[in-house]
């Protein structure tokens, strides 16, 4: 069967089997390198596709790395009102106010015995704080990579500088991430992966690539996951990611789109997710997202939702 007729095939055996809950399609996207051209901006025909599936009945929402504040502009221009699974799942929060509905911080003390490697191996750390204690992370020095360093320049009030991270380490913190350049961080990302096998409540998501002039790892609980969130998001709604419409392109969107009902991974995206996906759209830098949203309501969606 051809992934057209699959698909098709799939979303009749879903709203079938929704008869007296939700039926309508959960449309579930991430951010940068998805939604966002590679400039950062919204499409026009991008806003018309989701206002069109909107319209069908159909959910829209973000999974997405970004905080509710640097989402608001997007949240506002597509005018969402589902719940919105931010910080790569760590945090689901209401659309029209940001405030959080769940919370799932990481324990301190796994980054109290990896921050000090993080030092010894001369890697660039940020500690995130509970967004609802305070919206904002720690650094122990501004990073030597220029990216992140640009980054904590211009969003100086978010960032408070301590002598040691492992000393001012919050309760339950949101993340840590390290970032250096590719051949010291491939160095590290293995010795770190040891460090924190003894705990099994904790993960890491590297973002590399031959591509990439900086490379970094996170470090999150073990449930904070665009997957996670997004089935804590549809489970409110009496609906289960069978039936998501997921769309991503890099590894913090790897569990998202493996356990969605229709995974979908961007052109410009890494390799490993488009293995893991059941279609692969065009690039961000051609609306790939509107290319696909605009195929799946013609061939039967809004049909099927009217009738």
């Amino acid at each position: 069967m051809s992934p057209r007729l699959l698909h098709r095939a799939r979303l009749q055996v879903s709203h079938r089997n929704l008869a007296g809950s939700e039926r309508s399609p959960w449309v579930v996207l991430d951010c940068d390198g998805t939604l966002l051209r590679p400039d950062g901006s919204l499409g026009e025909r991008t806003c018309r596709v989701i206002e069109r599936a909107q319209q069908a009945g159909w959910h829209v929402t973000l999974a997405t790395g970004r905080r509710y504040s640097t989402a608001l502009a997007i949240i506002e221009r597509l005018h969402l009102r589902e719940e919105l699974v931010l910080q790569n799942g760590a945090v689901v929060a209401q659309a029209n106010t940001g405030g959080i509905l769940h919370y799932q911080g990481v324990r301190p003390e796994p980054l109290a015995q990896i921050i000090p490697l993080g030092r010894r191996y001369e890697i660039d750390m940020m500690l995130f704080d509970d967004p609802r204690r305070r919206d904002g992370g720690l650094i122990e020095a501004l990073p030597r990579n220029l990216l992140d360093r640009r980054y904590v320049l211009e969003n100086g009030d978010l960032f408070q500088k301590v002598p040691d991270l492992a000393e001012a380490l919050p309760d339950w913190p949101l993340k840590m991430i390290f970032t250096a350049e590719p051949d010291r961080m491939k160095h590290f990302v293995p010795i770190l992966k040891q460090a924190i096998q003894p705990w099994p409540d904790v993960r890491m998501v590297v973002y590399g690539g031959s591509t990439r002039p900086v490379w970094s790892v996170e470090i999150l609980h073990q449930q904070a996951s665009k997957a996670a969130g997004v089935s804590w998001v549809v489970s409110r709604h009496q609906a289960s990611l069978e039936q998501v419409i997921a769309f991503g392109d890099e590894m913090n969107d790897y569990e998202l789109i493996s356990a969605a009902g229709w995974g979908v991974a961007m052109q410009n995206g890494v390799s490993e997710l488009q293995r893991v996906a059941r279609e692969i759209a065009p690039p961000n830098s051609q609306e790939g997202v509107a290319t696909v949203l605009e195929r799946l309501l013609e061939e039967g969606g809004e049909k099927e939702l009217a009738e």
